[in-house]
């Protein structure tokens, strides 16, 4: 059950990662002069470092996560850190739309929390 699992994941952060990929083809065309062969070696270079990005707004991310547990007293099911892991490879593939929001929101919660601990 495990493996299915993880690999439905990785799957779906495959897709995610070739969606912006395209966006990302897109854009640069839109925005740009570039010959299809520029666009399409700029795109494969933004695919592969897409994942490394993804991974630096994870750590980040897990950080703040850690914080609100420890400022909030968080444990098990309710931990911030726990669903962070486990849904760590879509959120790092995600991470165009899912890191700067979920970053915001820890980082306010995480201040706020640490302001009133005791």
């Amino acid at each position: 059950m495990a493996d299915e699992d993880i690999n439905e994941k990785i799957s779906i952060a495959i897709l995610f990662s070739i969606c912006f990929g395209i966006l990302f083809l897109i854009i640069l065309y839109l925005v740009t002069d570039l010959s299809w062969l520029l666009l399409l070696v700029f795109t494969g270079l933004y695919m592969g470092i897409h994942p490394f990005i993804g991974k630096f707004f994870l750590a980040i991310s897990l950080k703040l996560a850690r914080a609100n547990d420890n400022a909030f007293h968080l444990e098990g099911d309710n931990s911030w850190e726990k669903a962070l892991n486990r849904s760590g490879i879509l959120y790092s593939s995600a991470w165009p739309v899912a890191a700067p929001p979920y970053i915001v929101v820890a980082a306010i919660s995480a201040l706020y929390g640490s302001s009133f601990k005791s």
